[in-house]
């Protein structure tokens, strides 16, 4: 029965027919974690979130510096909706910048320094409390040091004013960023003046990505290397390198404002050179921060099996368990009882309802409050709760069959926002050799994939070839050795190309160099780009992102298969279905005859920027006027 406040049952049972909102993957998301994010029921573990939000205030008002925090749970309870919680919530607030390091990011567990420096870059490329990059917010408090002004200045510009100001005063004084750089390197000579240097880079329209680029530890082209004043990093020394730009950054932070790490499910498969799990691996990352931390909070999530087997099992000399946990036993984590399943559901059909302008019979509906009460007996995680109203959303919605809970896997990763993944080399690396492991025993332009193998050997390759496919076409064994290069500097390149033409050694009968970028004619990679091509019946496949993107979706869906609840036969079923692997432009250009012709929709890396088309902001010349 309806009252006059109330939609009518057939408007709220077409709505219902028309949509089921838990018809989509239950599971928190990268993209969830720094966008809008899940509906959430703050009453839910409300004590772990209580808890890290307090350690961070500490830390902010010096009461307790820097601790240290570890959450365990199983999966599916909420670990990734409380890391969402608490973000949005520093975000709302501020009080801290916001650090967020899920395994996935953790590819080579050889060189997790380094890929920890790009996981920090990318967090404070997020929007942070002061609506502008958390980079910004960091250089903006560079700035306002430099210039003398106190907090306390009736003129104190906020981040926002800054930023305005930063890019026109840049177009009147090129020499902005040296005069600002020198007077924050005399109030912090602790600090490598490049790193101050870049990071206020970060405050120009035009020159802010390539500034990021260079603080997570790529190389830029020399020529944009030299516009902006830095030098290029050593690829030999980037794990020693890595650690001490990370924790200059952070002492940095420390000085402003306080910080919150988060390391998300570690309990990833692998293992490093030395036989650690990736567990132990990213705990000894933790430790190593927790140490030359000054000021921050360290969030680390796992399963509880992982603290108990993994991290527990460390020596207790080599201080990790403390320092992963260093406010004592991991926080555990309560699964879901009645009351917070009725609470989690009017949650999720209040933003249902609003969204088409209805008013529900209940808060619930179409469910029946006391059913989901009765559930809440079994004790079930949040993704369960969410997968049961998914499946239950009756008589109105179907029971989505199972090939549409696999697509609908693939269009959640398909808005999924990877950041910088075109400069990722190792993660490029994984997603194409995942993508020619799906198609064994398929022809492909010609050729039967019989396998996908590593290079052999090792130590002489020093992983600038990435795979090979090994194949027969044509009645003849093909082997095609694959090396994606996308770094900005030549000698990188070169040493990647030396190796790619040698076919003898690396045992390849074809290499196949996979670039977006140009390869400059000085470079000495160039010539053995001729004798790939002209004399070795090579190919350089270019590399375009709307072609990886698919490819890398694929991947992710891949990789959190026991998230999404999906087995392995499931997602390769929907892969040869769809022929998404199979008709991929960069797969079929891979295997197909070469052309031996250089692509010309490749772009060069060195364009100049045209900086009278930066904005004019904020007239600042009176708030900083002594800089």
């Amino acid at each position: 029965m309806t009252t006059p406040d109330t939609s009518s049952v057939e408007a709220l049972n077409a709505a219902i027919q028309s949509l089921n909102p838990f018809d989509k993957p239950a599971i928190v998301t990268n993209q969830d974690i720094w966008g809008k994010g899940f509906p959430d029921v703050k009453s839910l573990n409300a004590h772990a979130s209580t808890m890290v939000l307090q350690a961070v205030e500490q830390s902010r008002n010096g009461q307790c510096p820097k601790t240290s925090i570890a959450l365990a749970a199983e999966p599916g309870v909420g670990k990734s909706h409380i890391i969402s919680r608490i973000r949005h919530q520093l975000q709302d607030e501020g009080g801290a910048l916001f650090i967020y390091a899920p395994f996935g990011k953790f590819s080579e567990l050889n060189l997790v320094k380094y890929q920890f420096q790009q996981i920090l870059a990318e967090s404070l490329k997020q929007v942070g409390s002061q609506q502008v990059m958390q980079w910004q917010e960091l250089a903006s408090a560079i700035v306002i040091e430099a210039s003398n002004k106190l907090q306390t200045s009736a003129k104190f510009p906020s981040p926002k004013d800054i930023v305005s100001w930063f890019s026109r005063a840049l177009t009147k004084d090129r020499t902005l960023v040296e005069r600002v750089t020198t007077k924050a390197q005399k109030i912090k000579p602790q600090i490598d003046p490049d790193i101050i240097k870049a990071i206020l880079w970060t405050l120009s329209e035009s020159h802010a990505s390539y500034a990021v680029k260079w603080l997570s530890g790529k190389e830029l082209a020399e020529s944009k290397a030299c516009e902006l004043g830095l030098p290029n990093p050593v690829k030999e020394d980037r794990e020693v390198q890595s650690f001490d730009n990370v924790r200059q950054i952070l002492d940095l932070i420390s000085d402003y404002n306080s910080l919150l790490v988060c390391f998300d499910e570690i309990d990833g498969q692998g293992y490093d050179d030395a036989g650690f799990s990736k567990a132990q691996v990213v705990s000894q990352l933790v430790k190593d921060l927790f140490d030359n931390l000054h000021k921050g909070v360290i969030l680390t999530v796992m399963m509880p099996d992982t603290w108990r087997n993994q991290i527990k099992q460390l020596p207790q000399a080599s201080g990790i368990p403390a320092r992963v946990s260093a406010k004592g036993d991991p926080i555990v984590l309560r699964y879901m009882d009645g009351d917070a399943i009725v609470d989690l559901v009017s949650l999720w059909m209040q933003r249902f309802y609003e969204e088409r302008k209805l008013v529900p019979l209940h808060p619930v509906y179409p469910f029946n409050e006391n059913h989901l009460k009765e559930l809440g007996k079994q004790k079930p995680t949040v993704r369960q709760v969410l997968n049961w109203c998914r499946d239950n959303f009756t008589p109105q919605s179907p029971k989505p069959v199972r090939e549409d809970r696999v697509k609908q896997a693939f269009e959640k990763s398909l808005n999924e926002d990877f950041g910088d993944f075109m400069e990722d080399t190792s993660l490029l690396d994984g997603v194409l050799f995942f993508g020619f492991s799906t198609l064994l025993g398929q022809t492909i332009e010609g050729v039967e994939i019989k396998d996908v193998s590593e290079i052999e050997p090792e130590k002489e390759n020093n992983g600038y070839i990435n795979f090979k496919v090994i194949g027969k076409e044509k009645g003849k064994t093909v082997k095609i050795g694959v090396a994606i290069r996308q770094e900005s500097h030549g000698k990188s390149v070169s040493a990647g190309m030396k190796r790619l033409i040698d076919y003898k050694k690396f045992g390849l009968t074809r290499g196949c160099l996979v670039r977006s970028k140009s390869i400059k004619p000085n470079w000495s990679a160039h010539s053995s780009l001729n004798k790939l091509l002209t004399q070795l019946g090579g190919e350089w496949v270019p590399l375009k992102a709307d072609e990886v993107k698919p490819l890398l979706s694929a991947f992710s869906v891949y990789s959190a298969r026991e998230d999404y609840e999906l087995t392995k036969e499931e997602i390769f079923a929907f892969l040869n279905e769809t022929g998404l692997v199979a008709n991929n432009p960069l797969i079929r250009e891979i295997l197909s005859d070469p052309s031996g012709q250089i692509p010309t929709d490749v772009f060069d890396d060195e364009i100049p920027i045209n900086t009278s088309e930066i904005s004019d902001g904020l007239n600042g010349e009176v708030i900083l006027e002594d800089l």
